[in-house]
């Protein structure tokens, strides 16, 4: 799920839609951290 997030965050930053859904900087910062601890784990 992490790594669906990563993938489509950028294509759904310029929808307007979508814009006010999408988490805050600080907190993407953490999920990006989080992301790539679970790739190291794999």
């Amino acid at each position: 799920m992490v790594h669906k997030y990563v993938r489509i965050r950028d294509a759904a930053k310029h929808v307007p839609a979508v814009e006010e859904l999408l988490p805050r900087l600080s907190d993407h910062r953490r999920i990006l951290v989080l992301h790539d601890k679970l790739k190291e784990l794999q």
